[in-house]
């Protein structure tokens, strides 16, 4: 590519992720999968423009978080310098291992699993440095409440006895929504909505931080490599074969065991929810691959043209996980390409060739 047309796509390029930035800063909590598209363009960018544009556009994307984030709450501009390191990390190590050679599949664990003990890490040092950084975001709720109790005082009656009735709260003995509760009662649905925000709070973010993991190694590698497929640019790194990867039995039945034995944890404590959390997202993102497998297996069968297929797997991933896990489970029990569980092991290297994401 000549220098000017990169330099070019340079200058479109760095704006467009600052929009993006400036828009993910708004939904980042309920769309973590906009990190690893976001990933994806980094990438991109990186294999095709050079590693300025790639560095530029996760400043760029940065900017436009922290932009966003002022405009909404000050007090939230911490993430953007932390989502920096999340993307910069998530740069360095697709990157690294796809100009090494290492195969896509071994390039999304190593980065899934590098970006998850990168944010529990990060997690861990902010705690020590500042103290509980969400008992800070629960007190400032506490205050909310506080101030909406003096100045609503029976709208705030209202919300808690609504609350109470619909089961979210303690059961206090109302019959129906009330305009006035007497202080203790107040007192305690209280204190059980601020224990119940705080421990939400908690859950979301071991989620939030599993899923973007999960999303950043998968888009980020597979659809740089898929944009990239066939191209003087692509690196020499094997793209696997989705509609042949199929979890093996064993593997399979440890990973099922695994969220048997985190859902009976959590019935005897209830700390343990953020356990289960991550091990069910993880279920989750590995069977949506298998049927995201599945789907590649049809398509290819009935002679579907490569680019199509390509933008069907991304916004299949995207928009229909739930859809592509109930795939995935019932490829492993019926086996609808006809393949047994031993089928793929006709010699010692089949079972790591077809498997490559597992």
């Amino acid at each position: 590519m000549k220098r000017t047309t990169k330099i070019g796509l340079t200058v479109l390029f760095v704006p467009g992720m600052l929009v993006l930035g400036a828009v993910s800063g708004l939904f980042l909590a309920v769309m973590p999968w906009l990190t690893g598209l976001t990933a994806a363009l980094a990438v991109l960018a990186f294999l095709v423009l050079g590693a300025a544009a790639g560095v530029l556009g996760v400043c760029a994307f940065s900017g436009g978080m922290a932009l966003a984030l002022w405009l909404l709450e000050p007090g939230l501009l911490a993430l953007a310098p932390w989502v920096a390191l999340f993307l910069g990390l998530a740069l360095a190590l697709i990157c690294g291992q796809l100009r090494a050679g290492v195969t896509a599949g071994r390039a999304m664990l190593l980065t899934g699993a590098g970006l998850f003990a990168f944010g529990a890490v990060s997690y861990i040092a902010g705690n020590l440095a500042v103290g509980d950084l969400i008992g800070r975001v629960t007190e400032l709720l506490s205050a909310e409440l506080a101030q909406m109790r003096e100045q609503m005082p029976q709208m705030y009656d209202l919300l808690l006895s609504m609350l109470s009735l619909g089961g979210m709260l303690p059961d206090v003995e109302l019959t129906q929504p009330t305009l006035v509760l007497d202080a203790q009662t107040r007192a305690v649905l209280t204190a059980s909505l601020v224990e119940l925000y705080d421990s939400s709070l908690r859950l979301g973010l071991m989620q939030m931080l599993m899923q973007q993991a999960l999303h950043t190694a998968f888009l980020g590698v597979l659809t740089p490599l898929l944009a990239l497929g066939g191209k003087p640019e692509a690196p020499a790194t094997p793209l696997p074969d989705l509609a042949a990867a199929r979890i093996p039995a064993k593997p399979a039945t440890l990973i099922m065991l695994a969220l048997v034995v985190s859902w009976v944890w959590m019935l005897f404590d209830t700390s343990a929810y953020a356990a289960y959390l991550a091990v069910w997202s993880a279920v989750k993102f590995i069977y949506a691959v298998q049927g995201l497998s599945l789907a590649q297996w049809f398509m290819k069968k009935h002679d579907w043209a490569h680019v199509l297929r390509a933008l069907i797997l991304c916004a299949s991933y995207l928009l229909l996980q739930d859809i592509l896990l109930l795939l995935g489970i019932a490829e492993q029990f019926f086996c609808f390409r006809g393949l047994s569980r031993s089928g793929l092991r006709h010699s010692g290297d089949d079972d790591h060739d077809n498997n490559d994401l597992y």
